[in-house]
């Protein structure tokens, strides 16, 4: 674990230490004549190796930086500062936001510097096919918010950008203030809401065994954990509906006595906090079941912030029934957050108070 001294050192030493990492990205940048398809050094990103890690950084950033946001992404926390003091990396080359995302959780990293940002002159595309044969890592190109390609060089990343970090996060706060009394926020449960991935597998274990008279390993359950329950029950061949229904049974009495052990990640209050004080209605859509993620929800004192709660029971027969045609950016702002919301229906069937 970082200690505060040595997270109070890494920040001094940021002026050395962003030069030390980007400059020499830079001059890679000028010999494969990329220097001149860029118009902004963005930002340059630091990554943790824990939770603990982030959070001594965040507050010793805290009070050499402006905080731009700080958003719960994938499964954890990244904040994103201002600093007071540009660093300057050349004549006329500055680099002022810092980006800090906490490790995703199963990942793990080194304390460091990862990769700089920079916004190009024109398109993806266009600086794609100019540049075709170097080779670019694709698999952000099609995000559907601040896409990105990236090139792995000699000490570290570059990624390529057509925004600035700081204008995609004041664009997602203008889209936040603008969601007042019309907004709807649909939320994912599972290491979303909820850091609850071990207590889950946990529960699922012994609901099994308790249901089934048979013992699991952990890895065997792992191999064949699915997305959804009645997926995770295909995959274990537990296909009879009495057998599934004691299972599911078992684990909602048996979560009632672990749903403790789960963890609020970073910034998950505070986040739904703000989201309520501009009015944005906020519902779940889980992937589990809707019994215990409500309990849960109770139980973190969180339930009467959502308006509705949708598990895997109700989801297939919800989306038969909700195809009310395209929506019209003028009807509703809509954020899905997590991975299972992904495929919930139509918003304004809730502002129309259908799942209230």
């Amino acid at each position: 674990m970082t200690s505060q001294s040595s997270a109070s050192r890494i920040i001094q030493n940021l002026p050395q230490t962003v030069a030390d990492f980007a400059r020499p990205l830079l001059a890679q940048l000028q010999e494969l004549g990329l220097d001149d398809e860029y118009s902004t050094i963005d930002h340059v990103c630091y990554r943790v190796v824990d939770l603990a890690t982030y959070e001594l950084l965040k507050k010793e950033c805290e009070a050499t930086s402006t905080m731009l946001s700080e958003a719960y992404v994938n499964g954890r926390p990244i904040a994103c500062f201002r600093l007071h003091h540009p660093i300057e990396l050349s004549s006329g080359n500055f680099i002022d936001v810092l980006e800090l995302p906490a490790p995703k959780p199963g990942v793990t990293y080194a304390n460091g510097f990862e990769h700089i940002e920079v916004v190009t002159k024109g398109t993806l595309e266009s600086f794609k096919a100019k540049f075709s044969h170097l080779p670019f890592d694709l698999h952000n190109f099609g995000a559907r918010i601040n896409r990105d390609i990236s090139l792995k060089l000699t000490g570290g990343l570059v990624k390529f950008h057509e925004k600035s970090l700081a204008a995609i996060i004041s664009e997602e706060q203008t889209q936040v203030a603008g969601c007042k009394g019309r907004g709807v926020a649909i939320f994912d449960f599972d290491d979303t809401l909820m850091a609850s991935k071990e207590p889950f597998l946990q529960t699922f274990h012994k609901a099994c065994e308790a249901a089934l008279g048979v013992k699991l390993e952990d890895e065997f359950l792992r191999e064949k954990q699915r997305p959804t329950l009645p997926e995770f029950f295909t995959a274990l061949g537990i296909l009879d509906p009495a057998v599934r229904l004691r299972v599911q049974d078992e684990f909602v009495r048996v979560w009632d006595l672990v749903a403790h052990t789960c963890v609020l990640p970073v910034g998950v209050v505070s986040l739904i906090s703000c989201l309520a004080s501009e009015g944005v209605d906020m519902h779940v859509w889980t992937a589990r079941d809707a019994v215990t993620t409500d309990s849960t929800l109770r139980a973190f004192g969180l339930r009467h912030y959502f308006k509705s709660i949708h598990g895997f029971e109700q989801n297939e027969q919800i989306r038969r029934e909700t195809d009310v045609g395209p929506v019209r950016n003028d009807e509703i702002v809509v954020e899905k957050i997590g991975e299972r919301p992904l495929n919930a229906p139509d918003p304004r069937l809730y502002t129309a108070g259908r799942f209230s």
